[in-house]
């Protein structure tokens, strides 16, 4: 299970990263490669960042994750 977490937290980064370089974030996530029963959860995380993109990074700002 934690391999598998680990896997989707790393496709997420891959897939965020990419579609800040300007590819499209759907093209992305159909490209990527990860099973087909993680690729919902995917794009949960992926769209849920994308989303909340400004309280994120006020978040990570606050509590010093960020200098």
């Amino acid at each position: 299970m934690a391999a598998q977490a680990e896997t989707l937290q790393q496709a997420a980064a891959d897939v965020l990263r990419r579609s800040c370089r300007g590819e499209g974030t759907r093209q992305v996530l159909y490209a990527v490669n990860v099973p087909p029963a993680v690729k919902s959860q995917l794009q949960a995380i992926v769209l849920g960042c994308q989303n909340n993109e400004p309280l994120l990074w006020s978040v990570a700002r606050d509590s010093g994750f960020m200098h």
